[in-house]
């Protein structure tokens, strides 16, 4: 069974009112402080030799957006802190 994370909840866009240019932000529900610290471990994991700065890396050559890859880097890693090398899911019997 998948582990859920708790969510962050996305950047809200202002949909109605006079201004409806402004800025995306992020909602006053969300976790930012838990948001602020799954992007620091991102940047230090694309720092880091690895699978995750390979790829990183990779994207960035194909020509892909610098956001749109870190988003990916950072389900990457909690899709990995989720399911741990080495735990086994079989039975045991």
């Amino acid at each position: 069974m998948p582990v859920l994370l708790p969510s962050t909840g996305p950047p809200e866009r202002y949909r109605s009112g006079t201004s409806i240019r402004g800025k995306t932000r992020v909602s006053h529900q969300a976790r930012k402080r838990l948001k602020s610290l799954i992007h620091m471990g991102t940047m230090s994991a694309i720092q880091v030799k690895g699978d995750l700065q390979e790829y990183y890396l990779r994207k960035i050559g194909e020509g892909k957006h610098t956001m749109l890859v870190l988003n990916a880097v950072r389900n990457n890693g909690a899709a990995r802190a989720a399911d741990p090398p080495g735990l086994c899911r079989c039975s045991s019997g």
